[in-house]
């Protein structure tokens, strides 16, 4: 393929969009006087500082991840879990062979690290949009409740995911349901519980609720009252909510 037609040139683009977007606004013709009409056009085209609808483009080079090793090239060196290995290997999840981008790879290696000298490191990732940023933390976690299962009696939440939004801790959701709704029936099964204003209170409020209507999936603890009394391995929340659970006895 020709390099060059991967190339974007900003400033046609800029252009490009200005122009679009002033035909859009006088395609209403919402003034009959076609002076008038010409003048809002060449008011429209121009910069912020003249009045145009269109501001200067942020122009920023992204440069991509390095690709890393595969999640399977590290359970064989036992730094990730072959039955989450196994679990994950899915078109849908993270594939034994797919390359791991390198800040994925280094966040398994720095938490497995931690962990064989009874630590858990503070890590923090930077990446650009779609560099897989979640997976840079969530792999490391899985890995972890995978390793070290609860001992007989244990109970309590093992691992917190807090996001700004509900809308992010609903496609955090959806991304679990998907990786565990098929864990084994035996072994470690880990679980997990979205705690916000739309996880019903009980199971009569759960029959009620949008909720009812998904596929089951024994991972998936759905209300605040099975939450009490089985607390799960991954509580997925909000600010908010996490400052009124803390709040109450």
């Amino acid at each position: 393929m020709n390099n060059d037609a991967l190339q974007l040139d900003a400033l046609a683009t800029e252009r490009d969009l200005r122009r679009r977007v002033v035909e859009l606004a006088t395609s209403y013709r919402p003034l009959r006087d076609e002076e008038m009409l010409r003048k809002c056009r060449e008011a429209w085209s121009g910069d912020e500082l003249s009045g145009g609808v269109v501001g200067q483009l942020w122009v920023e080079c992204l440069f991509p991840s390095e690709t890393g090793r595969t999640l399977q090239s590290l359970a064989a060196q036992d730094q990730f879990d072959s039955r989450l290995l196994s679990q994950l290997n899915h078109p849908q999840r993270c594939p034994e062979l797919r390359p791991l981008y390198l800040h994925q790879e280094e966040s398994i290696l720095a938490a497995a690290s931690g962990e064989r000298r009874g630590a858990r490191p503070g890590l923090i990732v930077t990446a650009g949009t779609g560099a897989g940023k979640t997976e840079s933390f969530l792999l490391p976690i899985l890995n972890d409740l995978y390793r070290n299962p609860r001992i007989t009696g244990e109970s309590g939440v093992r691992a917190i995911l807090i996001y700004p939004m509900n809308a992010l801790v609903n496609d955090q959701v959806d991304r679990l349901n998907t990786w565990l709704e098929d864990q084994p029936e035996t072994g470690n099964r880990v679980t997990f519980l979205h705690f916000t204003s739309e996880t019903p209170e009980n199971a009569r409020a759960l029959s009620r609720s949008a909720l009812a209507l998904l596929k089951p999936n024994p991972s998936r603890i759905m209300t605040r009252d099975q939450g009490r009394l089985a607390p799960p391995d991954i509580l997925i929340t909000n600010y908010s909510m996490l400052e009124y659970m803390l709040c109450r006895p």
